[in-house]
C-alpha cells in the first residue's frame, strides 16, 4: 500500500479515536493526567477487573479510580472530623452539668450544717442555779435535743445526696444517649457515603468500560 494512503488511513483513525473519547466526558477523567498517573501505578488493584481493557481504558480507569478514592477518603475525614466535634462537645455539655450539679448539692450540704448549727446555738442554755440533779436533767435533755437535730440533719444530707446522685446518673444516662444516637447517625453516614462511593467507582468503571 502506497505511504500516502497508509498516512491517510493514520489521520482517519487518529480522528475516529478522538471523536470516540469525545463520547467520555467525566470530572474523574483527564486523558493527560490519566496516562501519566498510570504508568506510575501499573499494578491494578480492585474487584473490577481490567482484563479485556484497552490500555486507554485501563488508564482512564486506574486515573478515575484514584480521583474517586481520594474524593471518598475526603469526604469520610470530613465526616469523622465533624463527629470528633459534635462527641467533644456534647461531653463538655455533660461536664458544664455534672459540675453545676456538684456545686449545687456542695451548697445544699452547707446550708443543713449552717442551719443544724443556729439550730443548736438557738437552744436555751442551761440556767445556773440548779440542783445537781436538775441540772443533769436539763443537760440529758438538751442533748437529746442536739441529737434529734443532728439526726434530722443527716437525714436531710442524705435525702440531698440521693437526689444528686439520681441526678449525676441522669446526667450519665443522658450523655450516654445522645453519644450513641450521634454515633449511629454518623455511622449511618459513613455506610451511606461508602455505598454512594461505591456506586460511583460502578457508574465510572461501567462508563469507562462502554465509552472508551
Amino acid at each position: 500500500m502506497p505511504n500516502r494512503q497508509m498516512n491517510q488511513l493514520s489521520e482517519l483513525g487518529e480522528e475516529f479515536v478522538s471523536d470516540y473519547l469525545a463520547h467520555y466526558s467525566s470530572q474523574y477523567y483527564d486523558p493527560a493526567k490519566a496516562r501519566e498517573y498510570y504508568l506510575k501505578n501499573r499494578e491494578l488493584k480492585g474487584r473490577r477487573s481490567t482484563k479485556g481493557f484497552s490500555e486507554d481504558q485501563k488508564q482512564a480507569w486506574s486515573y478515575a479510580k484514584d480521583q474517586i478514592s481520594t474524593e471518598k477518603k475526603t469526604s469520610l475525614k470530613g465526616t469523622s472530623e465533624n463527629q470528633k466535634t459534635e462527641l467533644t462537645g456534647l461531653r463538655k455539655t455533660a461536664m458544664v452539668k455534672r459540675k453545676i450539679l456538684a456545686k449545687k448539692i456542695a451548697a445544699l450540704m452547707k446550708g443543713i450544717s449552717l442551719d443544724t448549727k443556729a439550730q443548736i446555738e438557738a437552744l436555751p442554755k442551761i440556767p445556773k442555779g440548779l440542783s445537781k440533779e436538775a441540772r443533769a436533767k436539763a443537760a440529758a435533755k438538751r442533748k437529746e435535743e442536739i441529737l434529734k437535730i443532728r439526726g434530722e440533719a443527716k437525714a436531710d444530707r442524705k435525702g440531698e445526696q440521693l437526689k444528686g446522685d439520681a441526678s449525676r446518673k441522669k446526667v450519665a444516662a443522658d450523655l450516654k444517649g445522645v453519644l450513641d444516637d450521634a454515633k449511629g447517625k454518623y455511622s449511618q453516614l459513613r455506610d451511606k457515603i461508602k455505598s454512594d462511593y461505591d456506586a460511583k467507582y460502578q457508574a465510572e468503571y461501567e462508563a469507562i468500560k462502554s465509552n472508551v
